[in-house]
């Protein structure tokens, strides 16, 4: 008799294995574990996974962001300040500076930048490779512009994804 060979998936895999640990956990000390007991445990877990929603297991933003390219960009810029305060007011609640290229994405994307000062663009987290101290900024209209650390932008922060 030839034997067939079964491939699993992650998910199924997953389901199995937990079904084989629920039933031996809750099954009574000296009691077997049975192929049927492990079958229904492993049948409703994987109904519980495979049965979710798509928007159930999309990644969500915190309020006040919106997704841009896999993180959350908040939809306000905050008030001016230089890259050092900048950076640690977006760390203090848990977040970060945008790259250029994640505030640049926003604003292809419809977002509203401030800056309409030339040179006065919402700061980033990208900081000139020269050593210069210097660290872009990107305007309302998409172009960059390199200003000293010094010089107070306005900037937002990212967050996480949650599921």
């Amino acid at each position: 008799m030839e034997r067939k060979r079964v491939h699993l998936r992650g998910g199924a895999v997953l389901a199995l294995a937990a079904a084989v640990l629920a039933a031996t956990l809750l099954s009574p000390v000296g009691a077997a574990v049975t192929k049927s007991k492990v079958k229904k445990i492993s049948t409703r877990s994987a109904n519980k996974v495979f049965t979710q929603r798509s928007a159930e297991l999309e990644l969500t933003c915190p309020a006040g962001t919106t997704p841009q390219a896999g993180a959350c960009l908040e939809t306000s810029s905050r008030p001016d300040a230089i890259f050092v305060d900048a950076s640690q007011t977006c760390l203090a609640v848990g977040r970060r500076l945008p790259s250029a290229s994640e505030l640049r994405g926003y604003e292809a994307n419809g977002g509203n930048l401030d800056g309409d000062d030339p040179g006065q663009g919402e700061g980033t987290s990208d900081i000139d490779a020269d050593g210069s101290a210097k660290w872009w900024s990107i305007q309302d209209d998409g172009t960059f512009a390199l200003t000293s650390v010094v010089t107070a932008h306005p900037f937002r922060c990212v967050a996480s994804p949650t599921i």
